[in-house]
């Protein structure tokens, strides 16, 4: 049902319906700019592109057919957008900028040091995993897609699927336990 729900708010959406958008960036949002944010371990990056993302997902409505996951079409935007960001960055173009990796409210006196650095290093961690075992590991944490869409998704077998996420969380488990030692 809550697929059908997302299938019928993109109908709306592709019809103008600037509510069934919104309905869909309130829902969705979350959990996009976390994947994003652990991909560029750039707040502001993760803020950007993940309104880039929405911005497409309105011009493409239209477009969108409902045959597969809406959440595996969203993070197939997300992964597009990343792409091109990290292309632009290697090459040093304006708007791939690294920002601080913790959003603002991390470093207000509302958090303990404590967590602030436990995120710097689980960022780090994060970007010394191959691309792919990132990617992964991801879209396993922040998505709604089974191991079999993600795979897809990834254009990859179940199989390396499963391996690639074992992989990337026994390097974080390693990296972590060193931090917390």
């Amino acid at each position: 049902m809550r697929e059908e729900e997302d299938d019928i708010w993109m109908a709306a959406v592709a019809t103008g319906d600037a509510e069934a958008f919104r309905r869909l960036f309130d829902k969705w949002k979350g959990r996009l700019m976390s994947f994003i944010y652990r991909s560029t371990a750039s707040y502001p990056d993760a803020e950007d592109l993940t309104l880039k993302v929405f911005a497409d997902l309105w011009q493409l409505a239209p477009r969108y057919e409902a045959r597969g996951s809406f959440a595996a079409w969203l993070f197939f935007l997300a992964r597009r957008s990343l792409q091109h960001h990290w292309r632009s960055a290697r090459r040093g173009l304006p708007g791939a900028t690294v920002g601080s990796p913790l959003p603002p409210e991390a470093v207000s006196g509302d958090n303990p040091l404590s967590l602030v650095q436990a995120e710097e290093a689980l960022a780090r961690a994060l970007q010394q995993l191959p691309p792919n075992q990132r990617e992964a590991l991801l879209l396993t944490v922040h998505t709604d897609l089974a191991g079999v869409e993600a795979a897809a998704h990834l254009g990859i077998s179940l199989t390396n699927f499963h391996v690639l996420v074992h992989r990337a969380k026994e390097s974080l488990k390693k990296s972590m336990e060193a931090y917390f030692a």
